[in-house]
Order: structure tokens, then sequence, then C-alpha cells
């Protein structure tokens, strides 16, 4: 029996050898375990940043094109905001022609302001109003007298606030004034 229990016994030194492997293969595991979390979670860092990326690419992009835009209607003169945006919109309905491409648009908003008539619908009456002005037409010969269809010739249209306010003495017409009007002025201007 004695025999036996020798064959089957692990020294002592060999033992605690195997316990302090096991023990650092232990802590090894937990090490790598905590490193492939980190590994997961910088892989999604990554995919969003990443994601990020194309997004703000994306915005770059399109605010490169809104500048270009810009740009070019500036130069064919156009400035305000909304007539800009019906520009573009009327732009972006345009079907791309033979290689996917639009026409230039410098050279169809000067078409079009050359042109109103053949411009988009909504926006001829301001590209009428950009359009350089026509040579005055010859007078038109009078209408016969009694003609129901005659037209009275157009009077011009006052400003609305002309006359409103009346103006006073600058600060430096008032050195110009003699005591007599200085005094009349002072008392007009107080109220009395």
């Amino acid at each position: 029996m004695s025999s036996e229990s020798t064959a089957d016994t692990v020294p002592y030194a060999r033992f605690r050898e195997t316990i302090e492997k096991l023990r650092e293969a232990e802590a090894r595991i937990a090490n790598l375990e905590g490193e492939v979390k980190s590994a997961g979670t910088a892989a999604q860092r990554a995919a969003a940043l990443e994601a990020e990326l194309t997004a703000a690419k994306q915005a770059a992009e399109q605010t490169a094109t809104r500048f270009d835009r810009w740009k070019a209607l500036t130069s064919t003169g156009i400035t305000h905001p909304d007539l800009a945006s019906a520009i573009e919109a009327e732009y972006e309905r345009i079907q791309p022609g033979e290689g996917g491409k639009r026409p230039d648009l410098v050279e169809l908003v000067g078409a079009w302001k050359s042109k109103p008539d053949e411009a988009p619908f909504l926006l001829r009456p301001h590209l009428q109003a950009l359009a350089p002005a026509a040579a005055p037409a010859a007078p038109a010969a009078p209408a016969p007298a009694g003609f129901a269809g005659q037209r009275l010739p157009a009077a011009p249209v006052p400003a609305a606030d002309r006359g409103a306010v009346q103006q006073s003495p600058s600060a430096g017409a008032s050195g110009k004034l003699t005591p007599e009007q200085w005094k009349a002025t002072r008392a007009k201007l107080m109220g009395g």
C-alpha cells in the first residue's frame, strides 16, 4: 500500500509551482478579457468617429457647393437670399442632361436674366426687374379725342413720407441765424 500511495502523490514543490502557474494564467486571462473589452470599445468608438467623419465630409461638400452657388449668383447680380434660394430650387429641378451634368448655373441665370420670359414662371417677375433696361420706346401717337381707352399720362407718385416731419435747422445753420430768427425758431421748437 505504501508503494501505491507514493506513486499517486505529488511533491509539494511541484504542486506549488502548478498552483502559481494556474494563478498566473487566470490573471493573464482576466487581463486579456479586459483588453478585449477595451478593444471592442475602441472599435465601436472608431466606427462612431468614422461615421462622424463621413457626415462632416458630406456637410463640407454641401457647404462648398452652396458657397460656389452663392458666388455664382452674386457674380450675376443676385444678392437677395430669397431670390437666390428660389433660383437654386429651380436649378435643382432641372434634370441632368447627357453625361449626368446640369447646365452651368452662371450661364443659366445669365440666359434667364437676358430673356426673363424663358425663365421658370415663378422667377420671371424677379428676373424682369433685373433684366437690362431696354432703350426707351418712341412715344406713341396720341389717341383720337373721345377714344374710350385713352390712357392718361402717368403722374409721378409722391413719396409717402415727404412732408411728414418738418425739418428743423441743423446745428451748423443755427449759428447763421439772427437773434430774432433764433428766438422764433426756439419758440417754435419749444411749442410756445
